[in-house]
């Protein structure tokens, strides 16, 4: 009888620690899984380069020879592409991540190295036109939003 009392104390001990021991949450897990915030922004969006940029105040061809179209896809999570097509199926030329600060953009392109690559442009959108100039090189790139 001894053993069969030790065995049942043994038993409820065991029951007892699971059901005391057991913890509750600290609430990290919400801290750490931060919601994502949304960049509420008219630049986000699908724009298209336009033909021609400006340089000084004077027009000249976006690119010459133009070997493609270029889009660029700003994305409301803050994801980043240049592209040749404006979906997902034209092929990338970079990729990266943005952020924006009233008429500040900075754009964080990821090269092949794993070196990422910081460029701050300033920026204006009237209507479906987004007018971007680098800061570094003060070129002035025009777009027009598709989508």
């Amino acid at each position: 009888m001894n053993k069969a009392l030790f065995g049942l104390v043994a038993f409820v001990a065991i029951l007892f620690m699971g059901v005391t021991v057991t913890s509750c949450s600290n609430g990290d897990e919400v801290q750490e899984e931060k919601k994502e915030e949304k960049i509420n922004s008219p630049i986000v969006g699908t724009w298209k380069m336009d033909e021609k940029m400006n340089e000084g105040g004077e027009e000249i061809p976006a690119v010459t020879p133009a070997p493609t179209q270029v889009y660029e896809v700003y994305s409301a999570d803050g994801k980043y592409y240049k592209a040749d097509a404006p979906d997902s199926n034209g092929k990338k030329m970079e990729e990266g991540t943005f952020t924006v600060k009233d008429n500040e953009l900075v754009v964080e392109i990821a090269n092949a190295d794993q070196a990422k690559t910081k460029q701050t442009f300033t920026f204006e959108v009237k209507e479906e036109k987004l007018t971007k100039t680098n800061k570094e090189t003060q070129e002035i790139a025009n777009y027009t939003k598709v989508k």
